[in-house]
């Protein structure tokens, strides 16, 4: 896991310097032309990112965590490889369920938040299964992402004789997180949002890394090479077309079979075409200036942002008048993505704008707040991987949920904020598993009380 999280940082570091420096160099730097960027707020992006990376990384191999995550590890449950197992198809069940909703109950348009409803044009009140998604909310921010991860944790496994249950049986299990997972590739195609297919690709490579099966790799190069030969297409005639709102009336196959025939017409040479994409998409750098430009007119935003972040856990059905969460001001336009957009370009709202928690913890609280977020991060992800060393896939699904494996366009790296966000989703989380361990520990002891009692009987 050290190893994994060290080549992290490795590829976050090319994607905030290198890459993009490289892009501007063959480009003459049009995008940040475009963009209006100052030269001077680029230069202390740069350098707050050195500074963040620089105290994350000396936390994170030399801080003294070892009481702390002794401490912590206790809290995490330890449960034998059976019920492991059951966990994760659990987990890999509701992601299933929730994409169902999704793609049963008609799909959304692109840059659509939520499904509405033709006939009174409102939000639509729940999805296929009829769930009000209010509740469906909460369900999908705690559940969505560890159950991808568990899925793939599934799908890599090789059989155990602990297990407890035949080969056969296991295998239907790892077929059907298969199944899941290739749902969740498609339906990321399906609406337009490439990271969710390649976020796929990935994660089952690393969880077959951690199994020591290197072989889920290639799979990961599989989808890389997909995406290089139909990504360009996704991301602009493709995605034009969703952003239409006769687009939420196609189902799954009606939109594949359009992007098959987008595919078969494009002309542009994919590679050029993707080459300038990533050129493009990997600015969070760059476009962190737009929090530089804010600070320099508005002033640093304080504590105003992890103030509002602080009713983050409770849901909007019993706090429906609590503060946008990470906001400056408790409303959306005051979140950092928005703030970056309207610095940037002018228009109050639009797309979200990217940002590194470097720049976010300087737009809250100058150097002290880069020093804080870095020394609070690296602390949290070593005593994540220490506490969660001897819990086998638990703690690997635990850690990889935890290092944001899944967002791996802004990587690992999380904000004062973000983590507290993070936390939110992660607490119910452990209960969650600590209750499933509880239960089957108990239905272990009944099991056992039933064998010793027909053993008698006979």
């Amino acid at each position: 896991i050290k190893t994994i999280i060290s080549v992290w940082v490795l590829i976050y570091m090319l994607y905030v310097f290198f890459v993009p420096s490289v892009y501007g160099v063959f480009t003459d730097f049009n995008s940040s032309i475009s963009y209006g960027i100052n030269p001077n707020n680029l230069v202390l992006v740069y350098f707050l990112e050195i500074i963040f990376i620089c105290i994350l990384l000396l936390t994170f191999y030399k801080a003294p965590s070892k009481r702390i995550s002794v401490v912590i590890s206790k809290i995490i449950p330890s449960m034998s490889v059976k019920s492991t197992v059951n966990l994760l198809l659990f987990l890999s069940i509701i992601v299933l369920v929730l994409h169902l909703d999704k793609i049963l109950g008609g799909l959304v348009s692109y840059g659509q938040l939520v499904k509405y409803d033709s006939s009174t044009n409102q939000e639509a009140i729940g999805g296929f299964f009829g769930v009000p998604l209010k509740f469906w909310a909460p369900i999908s921010a705690i559940f969505m992402e560890p159950g991808k991860i568990a899925a793939a944790l599934l799908v890599t496994m090789p059989y155990n004789s602990r297990l407890s249950m035949s080969k056969h049986k296991f295998k239907i299990y790892k077929f059907f997180a298969l199944g899941v997972l290739i749902m969740v590739a498609i339906y990321g195609i399906a609406i337009g949002v490439r990271h969710i297919t390649l976020g796929v690709f990935i994660i089952i490579a690393v969880a077959g890394v951690i199994h020591k099966r290197n072989k889920f790799i290639y799979m990961f190069i599989f989808g890389l090479i997909a995406m290089i030969l139909i990504g360009p297409v996704i991301g602009s005639v493709y995605r034009v077309l969703l952003t239409q709102s006769s687009s939420s009336e196609l189902g799954v196959v009606d939109r594949i079979s359009i992007l098959s025939d987008l595919k078969s017409e494009s002309s542009e040479n994919a590679f050029n075409k993707l080459w300038d994409e990533f050129g493009v998409r990997l600015v969070d750098a760059r476009l962190s200036t737009g929090l530089i430009q804010f600070t320099d007119r508005e002033g640093h935003v304080g504590l105003n942002v992890i103030a509002n972040t602080l009713t983050a856990p409770v849901p909007r059905f019993l706090f429906s008048d609590k503060p946008a969460p990470r906001s400056y001001n408790g409303m959306h336009e005051g979140l950092a993505g928005y703030v970056v957009w309207n610095e940037l370009t002018g228009r109050k709202w639009g797309l979200w704008g990217g940002y590194t928690a470097a720049s976010h913890s300087w737009w809250e609280m100058s150097l002290l707040g880069v020093f804080l977020c870095a020394f609070i991060y690296g602390l949290f992800l070593r005593i994540t991987v220490d506490s969660t060393a001897i819990k086998g896939l638990v703690g690997s699904l635990i850690v990889l949920y935890s290092i944001n494996i899944l967002h791996f366009d802004s990587f690992f790296m999380r904000s004062i904020p973000d983590l507290m966000m993070f936390f939110s989703r992660l607490m119910p989380l452990l209960i969650f598993i600590a209750l499933w361990s509880k239960i089957s520990r108990i239905k272990f002891v009944f099991s056992r009380c039933n064998k010793k009692r027909k053993g008698y009987n006979v």
